[in-house]
């Protein structure tokens, strides 16, 4: 039976240059939240790493450039991938397949209260 890891691709963001010129870098374990009030550029920034994703730069708008890799497919196998089992509800929330029989879904609150 194959590794269940090896059947799920992943990516891993190893840096960010923002607009401005500032550059934020990443290592493989770390874990990323984007916090903050109304109106920052939260949501943008994730608009914007998902238009990198599906090579269309012209329509970033806070984002400059990302450098990542990819692991266990091709990068079009990868966007496939996330179009087939991320989805946003029409509450808002967002709901990520992990296999046929089990979900998750996510939504602005599962984050709130984390160190309680």
């Amino acid at each position: 039976m194959k590794n269940q890891d090896s059947l799920v691709p992943s990516v891993v963001i190893k840096e960010m240059t923002f607009n401005d010129g500032s550059k934020k870098e990443f290592n493989k374990d770390d874990i990323v939240l984007l916090v903050g009030p109304n109106n920052v550029g939260k949501s943008r920034t994730l608009k914007d790493l998902r238009e990198d994703l599906n090579d269309k730069s012209e329509s970033k708008l806070l984002v400059k450039e990302v450098k990542y890799e990819t692991t266990g497919f091709s990068e079009e196998q990868l966007r496939d991938y996330f179009e087939r089992n991320i989805a946003k509800t029409s509450y808002g929330d967002y709901c990520v397949w992990i296999d046929e029989n089990s979900s998750h879904i996510f939504n602005e609150q599962s984050f709130t209260n984390i160190w309680d």
